[in-house]
């Protein structure tokens, strides 16, 4: 299919704006494949032949298995399989045929030997909840995980194998894979992948038998068209019967060492477990871990080389994990690494100056971003630089679709293939209204360290997204601490990062209660624990506490105690994001606008009360129209400014429309 990201700016001054990102073709595999067992499940996956991308994500979408999901936390790793040419054998039956003089006669099994290729990790949540309907979950539960997997597409040309090693001992789950291939060219054409360890998981009983057995010095060859490498590595620590708690709960460095030095180190660990966007779980879900957390990826850690080898040259390379030292008790398991690591070798780089968008965090509707919507106030993106020089400056804009569209000056260093996160300012409410009603917004790149992109087609990204609700000027933040309450710390901001209010070292087993009236505006309200266990927590003694937003009379939202790290819930007061509001606009217009002062406002007849807002969220003006009046204001004694006008008709519904005085 073809994705065009089509920008239609309708405002006066702004221009007309078409990235098309090239033909989308969706290759699929494992389409509702039930993981019930601990076992290999292979399908084969159709790439097209004779096509070049720029991109290719595998998004693996988990869900419950048909008959439900499992309590437990199990590795989902996703392999593709590749020939080797070589041939394996196994013996499948022996039949006597003479005992004397002895003849046997043996049939074997011949099959192709296949290499396997690490494409993805992750981690299956404790599915309890959704197995039992507990706490917003049931079995039609679904959650999608994205790879990037463009460097394989050189192993990815007609019927590839494609394997899911469910290392789960109960049902179940269940995997679909989409591979998104998008037509065009990389920023660097891939020459050769290959495993420099076989991938697989492997006990550790001490350091050395590792370093022998597992993780031996290598010397890597280079051919002569090698212009850069990197080497992609995904490591994860499980188990943890022995009084250190590795490798699962243990803190642990890998080295990589190269001719002799160390070049490299990476700390083994995942430190935001408790922010797990699957929340809450039915077991230790909030724990941090070795590189993983149960319902999230794995980490996969790339490490340039291009600098530490010429072509046609050769290097002597070592990765070391930090030494653990314990003695495995008896009849337990030992701790365990999973490991896979590549060397991928690249031609030159294909252009000096392509920045791009990798992906939109706020606002967005995907589920992995879950924590950090629906949001208001700020926008979110990920950067890249696709680039061979170092991208020190570009233009970001960004908006909802048909609405007026911002602009943002970043400024850095950021070497080729490296990305960072990005905050936009996003708090006025008029960037977003959407003249259609769409809830979509967009961000792209523009004049990478000031000059032309050179590749266009990949700076773009769109997402769809859900508006936060509208809550009402005068709040009660109402919650109780557990027996913990010096974890427990709150504050409520507005658009712009002012503190409205706040506590912190907060006394055990308290309620609080405090009253907040606001202003026009977009709010961002943050409960946390610096215990990453939330208020209530099955798995120690903090007692149980909640959490709460009121009105003066009704409970506005209920947050559930078992959150984790923290809390984190945008609301606007006096407008609304929603494009269901939209349908009701229609129904008003507000003209000549900008005004010199005399406003119109058409309706359906019907009796409208309207209300005219300055920029701080104070009422300057109030008007009720009768069914035979003529609608029509005059603001002529206001300051030139933006104003907001609430628009209310005798059936409750609300509109806001922008109005340039």
């Amino acid at each position: 299919m073809k994705i065009k990201l089509l920008f239609c700016l309708i405002f006066s001054g702004f221009f007309f704006f078409e990235a098309i990102a090239g033909d989308t073709i969706v290759v699929k595999a494992q389409q509702d494949r039930d993981l019930v067992w601990y076992q290999r499940y292979r399908d084969w996956a159709d790439f097209p032949a004779n096509k070049e991308f720029h991109h290719v994500n595998m998004q693996f979408t988990m869900g419950c298995a048909s008959g439900g999901c499992s309590d437990w936390d199990y590795t989902v790793l996703v392999f593709l399989l590749k020939p080797t040419g070589k041939m394996d054998s196994t013996i499948a039956s022996i039949d006597t045929v003479s005992i004397s003089p002895l003849v046997i006669d043996t049939v074997w099994n011949v099959t192709p030997n296949k290499e396997r290729f690490e494409l993805g990790r992750m981690i299956t949540p404790y599915g309890g909840y959704m197995a039992r309907n507990q706490h917003g979950y049931n079995n039609g539960w679904k959650h999608r995980f994205d790879f990037d997997v463009t460097d394989f597409q050189i192993l990815m040309e007609d019927s590839v194998e494609i394997e899911v090693f469910y290392q789960g001992w109960s049902a179940g789950f269940s995997a679909t894979i989409d591979f998104q291939m998008v037509e065009g060219t990389p920023p660097r054409r891939v020459r050769r992948i290959e495993n420099i360890y076989t991938p697989g998981g492997y006990n550790y009983f001490t350091p050395q038998q590792f370093e022998t057995d597992v993780l031996p010095p290598k010397k890597l060859y280079f051919e002569p068209g090698d212009h850069s490498a990197v080497l992609r590595f995904i490591p994860s620590g499980h188990g943890f019967i022995n009084a250190v708690n590795c490798a699962e709960f243990c803190q642990r460095n890998y080295e990589v060492h190269i001719n002799g030095t160390k070049t490299f180190e990476q700390l083994m660990w995942r430190d935001d477990c408790g922010l797990n966007p699957i929340h809450p779980q039915g077991g230790t879900w909030l724990y941090d871990r070795a590189n993983w957390c149960p319902g999230s990826e794995v980490i996969t850690y790339t490490h340039e080389l291009s600098n530490y080898f010429s072509p046609g040259d050769s290097m002597d390379f070592d990765i070391d994990i930090e030494p653990i030292i314990y003695t495995v008790p008896p009849g337990e398991t030992p701790a365990n690494y999973n490991l896979s690591a590549q060397l991928i070798t690249y031609e030159a780089p294909l252009r000096q100056r392509d920045a791009a968008i990798t992906r939109i965090i706020t606002p967005s509707d995907h589920e992995q971003n879950s924590r950090m919507n629906p949001s208001c106030g700020k926008a979110i993106v990920e950067i890249i630089n696709k680039g061979s020089e170092p991208l020190t400056s570009v233009s970001i804009h960004y908006g909802i679709n048909s609405a007026p569209q911002l602009k943002y000056k970043w400024t850095g260093n950021l070497a080729m293939m490296e990305k960072e996160i990005v905050e936009l300012p996003f708090d006025q409410a008029e960037n977003w209204y959407s003249f259609y009603g769409i809830n979509q917004f967009q961000a792209w790149t523009v004049a990478p360290n000031g000059a032309y992109d050179q590749y266009p087609e990949n700076d773009a990204q769109v997402t769809f997204f859900e508006a936060p609700r509208v809550l009402p000027a005068d709040i009660r933040v109402f919650f109780r601490t557990n027996n913990r309450g010096d974890e427990t710390f709150w504050h409520l901001k507005d658009a712009s990062g002012v503190v409205i209010d706040s506590g912190d070292n907060l006394a055990n087993n308290t309620l609080y209660d405090i009253p907040i009236s606001l202003a026009t505006g977009c709010y961002e309200f943050v409960l946390g624990d610096r215990g990453k266990n939330g208020l209530s927590f099955w798995a120690n003694n903090d007692g149980g506490g909640f959490a709460r937003l009121m009105s003066p009379n009704s409970t506005l939202q209920i947050f559930n105690p078992d959150f984790g790290t923290e809390i984190r819930y945008y609301f606007t007061v006096g407008f609304g994001l929603s494009s269901d509001a939209y349908q009701v606009s229609q129904r008003f217009a507000v003209f000549p606008n900008p005004t010199d002062g005399r406003v119109n406002i058409a309706t359906e007849g019907q009796e409208v009360k309207v209300t005219v807002k300055d920029q701080m969220g104070r009422s300057v003006k109030k008007v009720t129209f009768k069914s035979d009046e003529i609608p029509r204001m005059d603001l002529s004694n206001l300051a030139s400014g933006v104003y907001l006008v609430r628009i209310e008709d005798e059936r409750g519904h609300e509109v806001y429309k922008i109005v340039l005085r």
